[in-house]
């Protein structure tokens, strides 16, 4: 080295990524007191009087100081090394008491924490370190993740719950003798069920714009980025969560149990198929992952979180596949719906 200094450095860190920037700090710490020695102590306190704003002639003389004490604590490290130790370095040599005992110690201590985070802004001011903030290209993306969770999640969920009690106007309009009377019109009862199932689409296409447009205008997570995508993962939901109420609607016997019966699913496939939570983020057992699978929320889901995460398009394969599955289990649901309808319903 030309000067007696530690030459400036310059961190790029990304302001999402504070655990990385603290590791990166205690490893040029580390590394900085190994290769300098005292003059790295006596650069970091003549940094950090300057900051304070104390007079140079002043720091001048600590440095000299500084010079003798940093120069002493080198000597000391170096004779006092643990690991030139040959009995610190078997671990036979040791007391198992002492080490339990100073483990528990550490973990019982509450002021660890705190002193952890004393001494990492000790280290900031340590370090000849000038950081500057950076936005990666994908920044925007990893912002989002969780608001794009947590607006497509509770999109999918609330949606259920919407289309549930649309579908159980038929339990309602049994129960107060209005359904007689659509049966006595010249109308086949198939159209009874078409018409109750368009009411149902139409309220949840009305649910599912006002959902996103609130969850993008307050989160800003990119939904109308792809408008064509987000209008096909949306009728393809608003079609299998209707056809959902009205198979529910179909195989209740009242209004009450119906309630029962949707809060008690809805809340267990909104679990199961991600709208709390990613699954992603959880390695699950082979089971509970078919589980999961099986559940029409997850596709739903899978679709959302492919347009959002992945920017992926409706035509995109992964995309394709939890539109087929969504199709799958409309068509099951609308045909168990047509089929109890006729035996609850239309019988005598």
């Amino acid at each position: 080295m030309a000067e007696d200094k530690i030459p400036q450095l310059n961190l790029l860190r990304d302001p999402g990524r504070s655990m990385e920037e603290q590791v990166i700090q205690i490893a040029l710490l580390q590394t900085s007191s190994q290769v300098f020695g005292g003059v790295f102590f006596t650069d970091a306190m003549d940094r950090m009087l300057t900051k304070q704003g104390m007079d140079p002639q002043n720091i001048g003389l600590i440095r000299t100081w500084m010079t003798d004490i940093g120069s002493t604590m080198d000597t000391f490290y170096k004779n006092n090394d643990p690991s030139s130790d040959p009995a610190n370095q078997d671990p036979a040599n040791q007391d198992p008491a002492n080490q339990d005992s100073d483990q528990a110690a550490q973990s019982s201590d509450p002021a660890n924490h705190n002193t952890g985070e004393s001494m990492l802004g000790f280290m900031e001011d340590l370090m000849p370190v000038e950081t500057k903030d950076i936005s990666p290209p994908d920044r925007g993306k990893q912002v989002t993740f969780q608001q794009a969770q947590s607006v497509a999640g509770m999109t999918v969920m609330m949606l259920l719950f919407a289309l549930t009690s649309c579908g159980s106007v038929l339990l309602t309009e049994r129960e107060e003798g209005t359904l007689k009377r659509l049966f006595s019109q010249p109308i086949s009862w198939n159209a009874i069920l078409l018409g109750k199932f368009l009411f149902v689409l139409m309220v949840g296409f009305g649910q599912m714009a006002i959902l996103f447009t609130y969850g993008e205008w307050m989160f800003r997570v990119g939904l109308f980025r792809d408008p064509i995508t987000l209008i096909v993962l949306s009728f393809s939901w608003v079609v299998t969560g209707g056809a959902f109420g009205m198979f529910l609607a179909s195989i209740s016997r009242s209004s009450k149990q119906a309630e029962s019966l949707a809060s008690l699913l809805i809340l267990m496939m909104a679990a199961l198929g991600g709208c709390w939570f990613p699954l992603q983020m959880m390695n699950l057992p082979t089971i509970l992952d078919t589980v999961c699978r099986s559940t029409m929320t997850y596709w739903a889901m899978t679709g959302f979180q492919n347009m959002l995460w992945n920017q992926l398009s409706w035509h995109d394969t992964k995309v394709l596949q939890a539109l087929g599955w969504q199709c799958c289990w409309a068509a099951v649901l609308t045909l168990g719906a047509i089929i109890f309808f006729r035996r609850n319903y239309c019988r005598g």
